[in-house]
Order: structure tokens, then sequence, then C-alpha cells
């Protein structure tokens, strides 16, 4: 048998031949079945939570990487966090072990391997340079993007709350048909088109994450000086890792994408593999031979064609129907756009092939092909019909967003806006527009769309199909809390509290700090005649924000009106305190010191809050008259005088304004002026 000298590690070591190399049979891999028995195993777990959370309504927090993006975006950590980051810890330390032995993604993507190669069939990774990156890309928008956007905004990355159990254990979950659809493509369908490990090499974000901590990590698969380079150990790894160059070049596997299942371990014939600790990656010193550079099998041109087309394709599947889920949709992205460069390659490669099926030789298409061109075919159709949907959905969404300042107007007021532009007008019909073409030509029931065109006809003066789309995607939205926030906001509107009532409690049990929710089902409570409830419902709120605002001053409005004028004013100072710039606090305390005040000091604390009021808005009518009867009150006819004839500038049509100004003209002895102020306030509001 010719032998050849090779450096391994630095120590001199024999290679066998590669003629003598190919008549050694691989022994199968101790490790298949083990691993394969610890990932059941975690399958069960999984099961067993789902089943616990079924049976008592309430269990930890999802271990899922995912759920991580609640502190990202809200500062919330969970238990999905404090496992993510745990796994990312241990990955630095002992390699990325966790994806080859605990993720239910690579369990599915083994199982298809090991299907098709029982059917002869063995996948071939597709080695695209440029979509290597995705994972990266998806990690940065999921996770680093929304924390940007809260330094952005001058927010705290500091923990903002702590939420370890949950009774909506789904909440953060598709629906179960998207769940299997993504298991799927995501852990089959991949690995038939992408090869092995298709969907961790092209669109995991946790993958990402966990290649990069893995470089720091001193525990890697090494070699001892009995390698003799016979490749066993590449042809079992599942994850297309060159595991005899890697050896053979830096005494140990580097490639990140390692995923220590240990079945190049097994193999070796000469137990020259083990996993042990030493220098990391990142120390590796690579043999004075450098390794060979395997060409890429895509052009330059492929590999940007084969992105453009990923691109296009997450577009037009990412959220389709709000039913697809971001990573669904990566792996929908990588098999539509490997399936579409095949088909462009038989416009000009001589051979093509899907694998073991041949659709082309010798420029020549072959029969057995034509399924292959009905495929395309379909997957065109639904590709194209899914993309128009989402440039529509994004016109809407657009649109939607520059209506914010309107539909803002509503939601104060409760009520729209009194009157649209002709610019305003345009926008909600074009919105419109755009929402019935999605619903017309949709295949499913897209809630959002049912959202975005229950405000747009809410714009519009159209009350009937505003309870329609409300109460159709009510149902495929189960824990959208702002979507029952919007609902009650528009029954509360129609004269219907107490339905509006069920749904405000609705929405804060899927999130209780949503403080619309919390002023309004007071609100709603207080307009359904049950002041102390109203009561009860807003201590109950601010026991949990006790720095809102907004609660405060609606809490005093409650007391208020239940009499309880030193209890509202409190309210209202607390409110001011929180927030200075709330004029409609600082008025209701003027109200209500005021309106409790029985000795000329205590009125005088009234008319120095509605002095600072109207400082702020010196057009308030309201507070103009308020002030005017209080300075009445204190007999300091001027200054009444100056108030009350500021009031009826600043509206005319005020009967009340009219009435004070006759009272005032009777003190004064102006008869004439008491009777013409009389005469018209008569007239605008009889007696």
């Amino acid at each position: 048998m010719p032998e050849k000298p090779c450096k391994v590690g630095g120590n001199q070591v024999l290679a066998v031949a590669a003629d003598s190399r190919a008549q050694l049979a691989v022994r199968p891999s101790k490790n298949s079945k083990r691993r394969a028995a610890v990932l059941v195993a975690v399958h069960l777990l999984i099961a067993a939570h789902i089943a616990y959370w079924l049976a008592s309504g309430s269990t930890v927090t999802p271990l899922e990487p995912s759920e991580a993006m609640e502190f990202s975006k809200r500062g919330i950590v969970n238990a999905g966090l404090l496992f993510f980051a745990a796994m990312i810890v241990a990955t630095a330390v002992f390699g990325r072990f966790f994806c080859g032995w605990g993720c239910h993604l690579v369990a599915l993507q083994d199982l298809c391997r090991h299907w098709l190669k029982q059917l002869g069939i063995t996948p071939r990774p597709l080695r695209s340079r440029l979509l290597a990156w995705v994972p990266l890309l998806a990690f940065l928008y999921m996770f680093i993007v929304p924390l940007v956007d809260r330094l952005l905004a001058q927010s705290s990355l500091a923990p903002s709350g702590w939420h370890l159990t949950t009774d909506r254990f789904w909440a953060t979950f598709p629906d179960w048909p998207v769940a299997l659809l993504t298991f799927l493509i995501c852990g089959f369908a991949s690995v038939y088109f992408l090869g092995a490990k298709g969907f961790c090499t092209y669109a995991c974000p946790y993958g990402a994450v966990f290649g990069l901590a893995d470089r720091l990590a001193p525990g890697r698969i090494r070699v001892t000086d009995a390698c003799r380079g016979c490749a066993h150990c590449t042809a079992v790894c599942s994850s297309n890792v060159r595991v005899h160059e890697e050896v053979r070049d830096f005494g140990m596997v580097v490639d990140p994408g390692c995923m220590k299942c240990m079945d190049c371990v097994s193999v070796c014939p000469n137990d020259a593999l083990y996993f042990g600790f030493g220098p990391p990656p990142l120390l590796a010193k690579p043999a004075a031979k450098p390794r060979p550079k395997h060409a890429a099998p895509l052009s330059g041109a492929e590999e940007a064609t084969l992105a453009a087309l990923f691109v296009l394709a997450l577009f037009s599947f990412r959220g389709l129907y709000g039913q697809v889920p971001f990573l669904f949709s990566l792996g929908l992205a990588g098999m539509f756009a490997y399936l579409t460069l095949q088909a462009l390659r038989l416009i000009y490669r001589p051979d093509v092939s899907l694998l073991h099926w041949p659709l082309k030789r010798g420029g020549r298409l072959i029969p057995k092909a034509t399924p292959f061109f009905g495929l395309m075919a379909a997957l065109f159709l639904i590709w194209i019909h899914s993309g128009v949907l989402q440039v529509h959905g994004w016109q809407r969404r657009r649109l939607h967003q520059q209506s914010a300042a309107i539909r803002s107007s509503w939601s104060e007021q409760l009520r729209g806006p009194a009157r649209l532009t002709a610019a305003q007008r345009a926008l909600v019909d074009a919105g419109i527009e755009h929402g019935r073409f999605i619903e017309r030509w949709g295949l499913l029931v897209d809630p959002q769309n049912d959202l975005e065109l229950a405000w747009f006809h809410l714009l519009r003066g159209e009350p009937e199909p505003v309870e329609q789309h409300l109460r159709r995607a009510l149902p495929y939205a189960p824990y959208n809390a702002a979507m029952r926030l919007d609902f009650g906001n528009f029954l509360l509107a129609t004269q219907r509290p107490a339905q509006a009532a069920e749904l405000f409690r609705a929405a804060l049990e899927l999130d209780p700090e949503l403080s619309g929710a919390q002023i309004n089902l007071g609100l709603s409570l207080a307009l359904g005649g049950d002041l102390d409830a109203a009561a009860r419902s807003y201590r109950a709120a601010l026991a949990r924000q006790p720095q809102s605002a907004l609660l405060h001053y609606n809490a005093g409005l409650i007391e208020a009106e239940r009499g309880d004028l030193k209890r509202a004013a409190a309210g209202f100072q607390k409110a001011l305190e929180l927030d200075a710039s709330l004029i409609a606090a600082r008025r209701a305390l003027a109200r209500a010191l005021c309106a409790g005040a029985t000795t000329p000091a205590e009125l005088r604390a009234g008319i120095e809050q509605y002095e600072r009021a109207l400082r702020a808005e010196p057009e308030d009518a309201e507070s103009q008259l308020a002030l005017g009867l209080t300075y009445l009150r204190l007999d300091e006819l001027d200054r009444a005088d100056q108030h009350l004839l500021a009031a009826v500038r600043l509206a005319p049509r005020s009967a009340a304004a009219h009435r004070a100004l006759s009272e005032l003209y009777e003190r004064t002895g102006d008869r004439a002026g008491a009777t013409r102020h009389r005469t018209l306030a008569d007239a605008l509001a009889p007696p």
C-alpha cells in the first residue's frame, strides 16, 4: 500500500492513498442512536410542557430562543431569554453542541436526511456564499435592531419586568397548521433542496449567534497522531463540515457549523478523533501547507441571482395573511430561490439535475422533467399571487401609518374628526381600496387587513363595515390586545359601554400594561352608571402603573363624578407632578379646587391653576368662562368682566357665557347690557 507523509496538528503521520482509502468501508456511527434517543426525549419534554399547560392553565414561559425578542423590544425577562443566554454561554465553552443534541428542527432535518439515504438519495449542500449571511442578518434583525431602536428612543436597556410564567403558552406561536407547515418546509424540504442542515446553514438566526460563540469555545473535536486521512469523518458528517481537512490543517475542527454530534469521532477507524479542550479556533494556527480551496458551485452571477430571488421571496411570504412567521418565511424563501435558480439554469446549462432528478442532459430536456415544469408553474402562481397581495398590504399599511394623526383625533374624542379634508379623504379611500383588494383576492382571512379596513371605514363615518371587520378579525387574532382595545373604543363611541367593558377586560388580560384599555375600562364602567366599579378599576390600574399621569387624571375625573372632590384634586395634582404639560389635568384641578372651596383662599388656589392653564392655552373659552365665574364669586368684577368678555369672544354661541355676563352687568347696574346678554342666552338655550 503506497503511503505519503502528512502534517496533522504539527505531528508527522501517515495518510493512506486515495485509491486505497476508497476500499475502506465507513462503519456505522455509534452515536446516531444515542443522539436520536436524546432528541426524542427533547420532543417528549416539549409535549409534556404543553400538556402541563393545558392541564393546569399556567406554566413556565416557552424555552424558545425567539422569546428573547421580548427583552429586545420591551425589556421583558422571560424563561426563553434565560435559556438562550445559558446556551450561548455553554456554547462559548463546549462548542455548538445544543444544535446537534437539543434542537427540534435539527432532529427533523436529520430524520429527513436519514429517510432520503434509505431511498438512495444523498442530499447535496448548496454552498452559497451570499445566503450564508442570512442567519446573521436575521439575528441582527430579530434581536439587535429592536435594542438599537430603544436606544434611539432614549429608553433604558435595563430589564423592565420579569415574565417567567404564563397562562398563554401558545400566544407567540403560530396556529397548528402553520406550525406543521413550518416543520415540513424548514425540517424536511430544506434538506432536499438545500442540503443536510439546509435550514441551519441558510436561515436559522439562533445558529448564527451559536456559530459566533463556537469560535471562542476551547471544547472542540481534536485529532491525535493516529489519523491516516481516510475521510470517513467527512463522509458521515451531517453538517457538511470537511472534518478530515480541518483536523489536517488545524489539529481540530474549527468550522462553526460543527454541531458536536460526535459521529465523526465514532466512525474513525483509528480512534484518532476525540472531543477535548485546548486553544479555541480564534487562536488556531493553520499548517504550513494551506488548505485546499473548494470552488463554490455557484458563479458570481448565480450568487447575485439567488440572493435577489431570496429577497423577493422573503418579501412575498413574510407575514402573509398574518400567519407566516419569520422563520417559516426564511425557509420558504430559500426553497423558492433555489428552485427558481434551477429553472433558470435550464436556459444556459447543458446539464441540470435537481438532486437525483435529471432535468437536462447534453443540452436537451429530459421527458421526465415535465413534472418539474408543472411544479414550477404552480409555485410561480403562488409566488406572484402572494407578492401582489403583499404589495397591496404594504400600501395599506403605509396609508394606515399616514392616518395616525386622524386616528389619534378619533381616539381622543371617541368620535371621528369633525370633517376630513380632501387630502385626508383621498388617503382613507385609497386605504380602503387596497384593503378590499386583499379581502377580495386573498385565500385566507387576514386579521390585520380587517383591523386597518375597520379604521378606514371608521374615519369615513361608516359604522356598519367597522363592526363587521372587527368581529371577523377577532377569532383570527386571539392574543391581539390592541385589536380588542380598538373594538372596545368603537363600541364605547357607539354608546355600548357594557360590551366595550368586556373587550377592555379581555385586552387587559392579554396585556395588563395596556394603558388605553385601563383608562377606557373605567370610562365605560362610568358611562354604564357604575361609578364605584369605575373607581375600583382605576385604583387597581394605578397599583400596577403608579407612574401613569393619564391614569391619575382619569381616576380623578371619576372621583369628581362621585363627589369626592378632595380625592379628585389629589389625583389631578399627582397627574401634573408626573406630566406638567397635561393641561386637561390642570383645568380639572382648578375646577375641583373651586367647586370644593369654602374660603377665598381656597378659591384663589383654583384661580392660580386656571391662570396657569390659560397661559398655556389662552384661547380656551371654557377656562375663560370658569375663571370669570370664579372672580364673580369673589366679587372682583373688573377681572370677571375681562375673562367673561374673552369667553364670549371665543365662543359667541355659548349661552352660559352670555348668562354670566348678564349677571355681571346686573351687579354693575348696566341693565341694558344685562338684558342684551340674557336675551342672547335665552335664544341660544331657552331656559
